[in-house]
This record gives structure tokens, C-alpha cells and sequence, in this order.
């Protein structure tokens, strides 16, 4: 009986353990289930931010997805939009047909570079119809499975209107440099006629400076000839003023032989004294 008692109690003892053991198990299972539901909820809120990220993204970049052969899997709507073609014609689509021919090694350079695992960054230009070209900046990614590259991330920003801004800036520094050609060459013709100029003005200032020589030679020949012209009419005055002295004289002396009465001898030898003074 006393052994049945004992018995009882360390069953009763084991199961209490073992419902404190289960108690505790179930504490510890109710807090993982916390834990996994707060993981749960975290992970719904990155794949929500992750959705929305996604979503951004399409509605920033022009997204599609390639296989390795070129065969377009899937697009977004700007991929559609920039390539003016509707969704159920996917399989009929080859971006090849839009590249030039001048571009179309870039292209295909680039692509065989992904295929072979690396990423690629290039821009490119896309005819869209005949009278639009459209430009784009590409990154091309490998997607792989089981290492193995099994389709092609095709990521693009539109950048035509950079490409139009920097074809402008190309056609307008070739314009400046074409028109500082034309100003350089018309600077050399400036030049060149300047300098003819000049020496026309240096030739025009030699023969002016040789005038000059020869006035001044004429005028100092004209100066002499004029001071010996004005002594010659000096000489001739004073040559004149002389003979008028002698004419006088003659003239008071013919005078006195009027006034001279006849006197014998004596007034003959006077005469022929005057006459002779003339013969001397």
C-alpha cells in the first residue's frame, strides 16, 4: 500500500515536470511564433518597399528582358512606348532593325560582352521611323542560373535630348571654328593690304621727304639768285646815281659855257681847256 502511495506521488511529481517541461516548450514556441511573425511582417514590408522600388524604377528607366538569342521575354510600358509597338507583338520585335548600320557593331559588341557575363554600359542611337532617331544610354546585365547566363536585363535612360544638346554644341563649335577660319584669313588679308598700304605710305613719305630736299635746295637757289639780283640793282642804283652825278656836272658845265661872253685868247683857251677835259 505504502509502495502504491510513493508510487503515485513520483507519477504525479513526473507529470507535474513534465507539464512545467511542456509549459515552458510551449513559452518558447509562442515566443519563436513572435519572432516569425515579426520576421513575416518585416519581410512583407521589404517586399512592399521592394514592389514600390520596382515600380519607381519602371516608370523612371525603359526595362526589358532579353534572351541571349535576342528574343524579347518581357517589357515594361516605357520599353513599348519608346519603341512605338503594342504588347502582342513581342515575338514579331527586333531591336536590331532600329540601330543604323555605323552603330550596329557597337550593339552587337556590347551584347556578346553580356552573354559572355559581363555588364555593359553604351549609348546608342534607334531610328524609330524615318524621319525620328531617338538616343538611348543602355546597361546591359547577365541574369544567370545555375551559372549560366539565361537571359539578359536590358535597363535604359532616354537621353535624346542630351544627344541633340551635344550634336547642336558639336554642329556649333564647328561653326566657331569655321568662322574663326574665315576671320583668321580675312585678318591675313587685312594684313597683307595693310602692309601694302604702308609701304605705299612709307614710298609717298620718301618722295615727299625727297621734295622737300629738292624745294629747299630751289629755294635756297631762288634766295641767292634774288639777294645777287637785289645787289646787281644795288650796283646799277649806285651806277645810275653816279651817271646822274656826271650828267649833272656836264650839265652846269654846259651852262657855264653859255653864259661864257666872248673875250678874246683868253676865253678860247678856256674853251678848249673844257673841251679837252672831255677828251681825257
Amino acid at each position: 500500500m505504502a509502495n502504491d502511495i510513493t508510487e503515485q506521488k513520483d507519477s504525479e511529481q513526473a507529470i507535474r515536470k513534465n507539464s512545467e517541461q511542456l509549459k515552458a516548450q510551449e513559452a518558447v514556441l509562442l515566443k519563436g511564433l513572435e519572432q516569425m511573425k515579426s520576421i513575416q511582417a518585416q519581410l512583407k514590408e521589404v517586399e512592399n518597399k521592394h514592389h514600390i522600388l520596382i515600380q519607381a524604377i519602371d516608370n523612371l528607366t525603359i526595362r526589358a528582358e532579353f534572351s541571349p538569342e535576342l528574343e524579347l521575354i518581357s517589357a515594361n510600358h516605357l520599353f513599348t512606348s519608346f519603341f512605338e509597338f503594342v504588347t502582342d507583338k513581342f515575338t514579331m520585335f527586333n531591336i536590331k532593325t532600329f540601330i543604323s548600320q555605323n552603330e550596329l557593331e557597337i550593339f552587337h559588341h556590347s551584347w556578346q560582352n553580356v552573354c559572355n557575363g559581363n555588364i555593359q554600359k553604351f549609348a546608342i542611337g534607334f531610328h524609330i521611323n524615318q524621319d525620328l532617331k531617338k538616343w538611348l544610354t543602355i546597361s546591359l546585365v547577365p541574369v544567370y542560373v545555375d551559372k549560366k547566363v539565361v537571359k539578359i536585363l536590358f535597363v535604359a535612360v532616354d537621353c535624346t535630348a542630351e544627344k541633340v544638346f551635344e550634336n547642336e554644341l558639336t554642329q556649333s563649335k564647328g561653326m566657331i571654328l569655321q568662322n574663326e577660319k574665315s576671320l583668321k584669313y580675312e585678318i591675313e588679308k587685312f594684313e597683307v593690304k595693310q602692309n601694302e598700304l604702308l609701304q605705299i605710305i612709307n614710298s609717298r613719305e620718301e618722295q615727299l621727304n625727297q621734295l622737300k630736299v629738292e624745294y629747299q635746295a630751289e629755294k635756297q637757289k631762288f634766295t641767292k639768285e634774288l639777294d645777287d639780283k637785289k645787289a646787281n640793282i644795288s650796283e646799277l642804283h649806285e651806277n645810275l646815281n653816279s651817271l646822274n652825278q656826271t650828267l649833272k656836272e656836264h650839265e652846269d658845265a654846259s651852262v657855264n659855257f653859255v653864259e661864257i661872253s666872248e673875250s678874246g685868247s683868253e676865253t678860247d683857251n678856256k674853251i678848249n681847256n673844257w673841251l679837252n677835259s672831255f677828251k681825257k
